[in-house]
């Protein structure tokens, strides 16, 4: 089974509005992203033009600021964006995941549960990864959704949805569960490790899948679990490549 990761990040003025969009659309430069693979990437859903006008928009639809008596604080949260990312390892040995069904599922809960109406974009890259794999990037498939946290009342409200840990922790339970007939689980509870830690993480419980490991604590990050058990991990390793170097040993001897 692998896993689906979801992060999400406040966008607050049209500066990070117009950054996101170029990101996603590849109207600039993406240091992580191979241009032959540009062609593989889908828009999911239409693409505004322009975040922030797409925002103006629907302040403008809005019946608590439409009339302009009304106007949102300075602070405010422009836009949330959203990423859904699957992990390349975990792809590689998961008969059940399927491309065409991620998608499908993602953008389905994206407009339950935001409305379609308040979607900026919905974008899955396939043109970035992390790491050398045949000499280019590994691919790690992942969706942008860009979106105006707007109630079904019509405020302008991203505490509404991630106005705490607690609610962003049920978010994130909320998301993994949309994907279980792909056979991917949400990961630990209350991490905050980045991607490339996760990575670590995982390789290093992959390589001992055979050796019964200690369970994370109650308040334990994905990150500190990993380097908790991670001279374990390196033990073991260290003692299959002392068996193999035995056998390679053992039969340079046998031979004629």
């Amino acid at each position: 089974m692998g896993y689906i990761t979801f992060r999400v990040e406040k966008i607050k003025t049209s500066g990070g509005l117009s950054v996101s969009h170029d990101h996603n659309q590849r109207e600039g430069f993406c240091e992580n992203a191979d241009e032959s693979r540009k062609f593989m990437n889908r828009q999911l859903m239409p693409c505004a033009p322009d975040y922030t006008q797409f925002f103006e928009a629907r302040l403008n639809a809005s019946p608590i600021y439409g009339d302009g008596a009304k106007t949102p604080r300075a602070d405010a949260v422009k836009a949330l964006e959203m990423v859904f990312r699957v992990g390349a390892e975990e792809m590689d040995e998961n008969m059940y995941f399927d491309l065409d069904r991620f998608c499908e599922i993602t953008r389905k809960w994206v407009c339950d549960k935001f409305g379609a109406e308040n979607v900026a974009d919905l974008v899955l890259h396939m043109d970035e990864g992390y790491g050398e794999h045949g000499g280019s990037l590994k691919c790690a498939p992942h969706i942008h959704a860009v979106i105006v946290p707007m109630t079904k009342d019509g405020k302008l409200s991203a505490s509404e949805y991630i106005g705490s840990p607690k609610k962003l922790q049920a978010l994130q339970t909320e998301v993994a569960s949309q994907y279980k007939e792909l056979h991917l689980k949400r990961g630990l509870k209350g991490s905050v490790a980045k991607p490339h830690e996760m990575r670590d993480f995982y390789g290093w419980v992959k390589a001992a899948r055979t050796v019964e490991l200690p369970e994370p604590g109650a308040n334990e990050t994905a990150r500190q679990y990993a380097l908790r058990i991670k001279p374990d991990i390196q033990k073991i390793q260290s003692q299959n490549a002392s068996r193999r170097e035995r056998m390679e040993r053992r039969g340079k001897g046998r031979r004629v």
